[in-house]
């Protein structure tokens, strides 16, 4: 039996001229008429386990005074298999938790993504001066909400942006063996990308060729990343002719933005990054890194893909922030102190060309003094701790492709980018902490 609740958008029941027609098509690609706010999907993941932990009842009356406050603008991303509608996207961790969720109404987590965010409920501009008192009643209903699910975490303010694009195809388009092998493997990865964005609670913008556009989760952008290059080179490994290796590869850029920073602009940057920093400063078959906060770009990382991967495929940055956030969770407190990142970059620059053995056991005490009085403190592990901040200290190494489509590696003059610990923090606190 279908869920009460409001109906799908219809703006598709618009005719030509008329207020509200969007288009089906547009030669030939489909238009989307459900685009996720950047709050909701910045929300998403936090939402889930909201979902998951919360009473039923608090969740819904956190919905009625949120009703009073606005409406149900994401309906099209949390989609009701049970209900039988049809929707053409959907945010799966929010829709996965909804219907996994006994007592839970599917509708419930359709509401405006910004509703979960305390400093949009307490910002007049965001939902009028006259309706501060209804937001003030949703920002009640929403700390009820994360004490029932037992979530002292906010969600995280940060979205990120993924851009992909392939490597070195036009040198191989004009061998006439290859090209309609290169055709099979971008049409079977383009097949793919929905799959792989979807999987990892995104929405996909575009995806043509060897060209991706799309939107993400904080945590999920670099994961994302990670498969569709690997799908990319194994299209390409399966397609490429006998004796004839295709060798394209696929380089990334990802920029971590605040959902008050206009789309628009960052795009642009998006495109620089990719072009400028991931292929022509690191030499393709690389991933490169920018976090903007409200106050400014705060941290720029690059990678080769081979070194930003483990043996299991595994992004290399992201199993660092998890392993800092949780060593911080059982130690109480915070895994680095603005003085560490302080110090740090003034070790990597005034000992670049140390040992590296002597760089991590430099970077130990500094780690641990930032601490202040580690007395007090419980819970560290030290050999876990010396590991991370050896793994810390090799994606802080700068390396580069000297020739476009060449596997050797050289270091760049200056060996060290202490911003990758900056990226680390912002990975592992989700953005959260002050500025």
């Amino acid at each position: 039996m279908e869920l009460p609740g409001p109906a799908a958008p219809a703006a598709a029941d618009a005719q030509p001229g008329q207020p509200g027609f969007i288009p089906v098509r547009v030669h030939g690609w489909r238009v989307r008429n459900a685009v996720p706010s950047v709050a909701f999907l910045a929300a998403a993941p936090w939402l889930a386990e909201v979902i998951s932990r919360a009473d039923p009842q608090v969740f819904e009356a956190f919905n009625q005074a949120a009703c009073a406050l606005t409406g149900y603008s994401e309906m099209a991303h949390v989609q009701d298999a049970r209900s039988g509608r049809e929707y053409e996207i959907d945010i799966r961790c929010v829709r996965d938790a909804a219907e996994q969720k006994s007592g839970f109404k599917h509708y419930w987590a359709g509401l405006d993504g910004q509703v979960y965010f305390p400093a949009a409920l307490e910002n007049p501009r965001i939902f009028g001066i006259d309706k501060q008192p209804q937001a003030r009643a949703v920002l009640r209903q929403l700390q009820q909400l994360r004490k029932s699910a037992g979530q002292s975490d906010l969600p995280s303010p940060y979205y990120a942006i993924l851009l992909m694009d392939g490597d070195q195809l036009g040198k191989h388009m004009g061998d006439e063996v290859k090209q309609q092998p290169i055709s099979a493997a971008l049409n079977a990865f383009t097949q793919s990308v929905g799959d792989i964005v979807r999987e990892h609670n995104g929405f996909l913008i575009y995806a043509g060729g060897d060209d991706v556009l799309a939107l993400l989760p904080l945590e999920c952008a670099l994961p994302a990343a990670a498969e569709l290059q690997s799908m990319y080179r194994r299209q390409f490994e399966h397609y490429s002719p006998l004796g004839k290796p295709i060798d394209s590869t696929l380089s990334g850029a990802i920029e971590y933005v605040h959902i008050r920073t206009p789309l628009t602009c960052v795009l642009k940057d998006a495109h620089k990054l990719l072009d400028d920093i991931a292929k022509e400063q690191t030499g393709r078959n690389a991933i490169a890194v920018r976090v903007w906060k409200p106050s400014g770009l705060v941290a720029q990382w690059a990678m080769p893909w081979e070194k930003a991967l483990d043996s299991q495929g595994q992004v290399r940055m992201a199993q660092l922030a998890q392993d800092f956030a949780k060593q911080a969770r059982q130690a109480d407190g915070e895994m680095f102190s603005n003085k560490f990142f302080f110090r740090m970059q003034q070790v990597l620059e005034r000992f670049e060309h140390a040992d590296n053995d002597i760089l991590q056991k430099l970077l130990l005490a500094e780690y641990l003094h930032s601490w202040g009085e580690l007395g007090k403190r419980t819970g560290l592990d030290m050999p876990r701790l010396e590991e991370q901040l050896g793994q810390l200290l090799a994606q802080c190494m700068q390396w580069r492709r000297p020739q476009p489509g060449q596997a050797k590696l050289e270091l760049h003059k200056t060996p060290f980018n202490p911003e990758a610990a900056l990226l680390v923090r912002f990975l592992a606190q989700k953005g959260l902490d002050k500025e």
